[in-house]
């Protein structure tokens, strides 16, 4: 039962470290798209609809 309660417990860990490290990428590609001249025409293809 421990184990299976500590395994969650690093699940939930892992969890919010791949949304953090989404969010940090989106971000950093947004910033991206803000200064680059053409950003509007790639931002426009690659965020999903």
């Amino acid at each position: 039962m421990q184990k299976c309660r500590l395994n969650a417990e690093t699940n939930i860990q892992t969890a919010f470290q791949v949304q953090y490290l989404l969010t940090v990428s989106d971000r950093m590609r947004q910033d991206f798209f803000n200064f680059h001249p053409h950003g509007l025409l790639l931002s426009n293809y690659s965020k999903p609809a």
